[in-house]
């Protein structure tokens, strides 16, 4: 891979959780029908050379969900 491509790569794995998350949440049938886990950590590897913006989604991620992001850097 090139050093453009890995750069980008933080910033995909984190808008697929998101979009999966987000899709976890969505329900077809009655609102209420079934309940989000909350308090959960996840761990995430990272790089050093991630954006604030990509810190701050793992932060508001952190408030919306009530789940924890545990970042561990990719050395």
């Amino acid at each position: 891979m090139t050093k453009k491509k890995l750069r980008c790569a933080p910033g995909i794995v984190a808008a697929a959780a998101v979009t999966l998350s987000l899709a976890a949440c969505s329900s077809g049938g009655t609102a209420g029908a079934s309940e989000v886990p909350t308090g959960v950590t996840l761990t995430m590897w990272h790089i050093t050379a991630d954006s604030d913006a990509l810190l701050n989604l793992y932060k508001a991620y952190e408030e919306h969900s009530g789940n924890t992001i545990e970042l561990r850097r990719w050395v």
